[in-house]
């Protein structure tokens, strides 16, 4: 598999480096960003970006925000929303930049389903 770089935007630096350590096992590419703004630095520089998992609370701007705003101006990224927040459901807004509930998971989710799901939504 050609090396496709993902983004990984939690706050929860476990979550960042246990995530990371699993996707690059299976030959991804990872950058990690523990808020949106920093998130949205790196895909400034990183026009490569081919997905990201994305937490919904953060500091700052949401993990939605981020969302939708790179959704605006890198149409092509996926997205995998991993977030703790049980209250969380999909907005209208996210539906239309293609989020479905079969990206969404609530932490703790095994590993491996949300890199099936990267995977999946990336054609690999």
């Amino acid at each position: 598999m050609v090396s496709m770089k993902i983004i990984i935007v939690d706050d929860e630096e476990i979550i960042r480096n246990g995530l990371s350590s699993f996707l690059e096992d299976e030959g991804f590419e990872i950058l990690l960003a523990e808020s949106a703004e920093e998130a949205l630095l790196m895909f400034e520089k990183n026009k490569d970006i081919k997905a990201a998992v994305v937490d919904i609370r953060l500091p700052g701007k949401s993990g939605s925000e981020l969302i939708l705003e790179i959704a605006r101006t890198m149409p092509g990224v996926k997205f995998v929303i991993y977030t703790g927040s049980t209250e969380f459901s999909l907005t209208p807004e996210l539906e239309a930049v293609g989020i479905c509930r079969n990206q969404v998971f609530y932490k703790p989710t095994p590993a491996i389903k949300i890199i099936n799901a990267i995977k999946k939504n990336l054609g690999v």
